[in-house]
């Protein structure tokens, strides 16, 4: 509707100066216009760089992620990439499948030329971790988008399409903070070198404390071993393991 209003007072403040003859009657006529006209430019102008208007509405949305990791490791894995100056975040959305997800969409294919106007979203979205005390994992995702003030305002700006244009996006990895880790992808990469070895290491240990539990002189030591073998298979004890080869402090 602005623009059909800023033609309007367009045309009717031209009529004013131009063909009405009386004089008095010209200037009052032509100053309403033209400032009506002014107005419906500035409402216009301030409407494109600020959104007047409209008001930024968030939607927040909680889904349970998994460890981008090995299923059978006691422990959950995040893994991050740098793309620039952003954080992309790597899990998996099912613990059956063994395809990894992103936080942020990326398209492959876009050239150079095109990788900006492609990635729109690695522009406006944001992701974190936090950990937090919890048995699960959760990708929480707010985005905020904009939306119409009123009816008025709707009826007056509403010719861009601009309902529901995303302003921004943040995830945020609320991860347990006892049980999951967060390497980066070079770490990763790293651990998955020498998870043959530490494997090996695991299972030798694992079975010189099945023997300690299989001989023990009587049910107070068993008992001590079982809560020791308990304590080297946690996965607080496995995280610090690994954080100990990766040299992670």
């Amino acid at each position: 509707m602005i623009i059909i209003l800023i033609a309007l007072f367009t045309l009717l403040t031209f009529f004013s100066w131009m063909y009405i003859k009386n004089k008095s009657t010209k200037i009052i006529l032509g100053i309403i216009t033209f400032l009506a006209l002014a107005l419906s430019v500035f409402g216009l102008s301030i409407h494109i760089t600020n959104h007047w208007g409209m008001k930024e509405v968030t939607a927040t949305s909680s889904k349970t992620i998994y460890s981008a990791g090995d299923p059978k490791m006691s422990f959950g894995m995040l893994i991050t990439k740098k793309m620039g100056n952003k954080s992309i975040l790597v899990y998996k959305t099912s613990a059956n499948t063994k395809d990894t997800t992103l936080s942020i969409n990326l398209n492959t294919k876009s050239t150079s030329a095109t990788f900006l106007s492609d990635n729109a979203e690695l522009i406006n979205t944001t992701s974190s971790v936090k950990f937090v005390d919890s048995d699960k994992a959760n990708m929480v995702t707010k985005i905020t988008k904009l939306e119409f003030t009123n009816g008025f305002t709707k009826a007056l700006f509403g010719f861009g399409g601009e309902t529901g244009t995303v302003m921004k996006t943040v995830k945020i990895a609320e991860l347990p903070k006892d049980s999951w880790m967060v390497l980066t992808a070079d770490q990763a990469a790293t651990l998955q070198k020498k998870s043959a070895g530490l494997a090996a290491q695991q299972k030798a240990v694992a079975a010189q404390l099945q023997v300690a539990i299989a001989t023990a002189p009587n049910p107070e030591a068993k008992a001590a071993i079982e809560a020791k073998a308990q304590e080297a298979m946690s996965p607080q004890a496995e995280i610090a393991q690994i954080k100990s080869i990766l040299g992670i402090n």
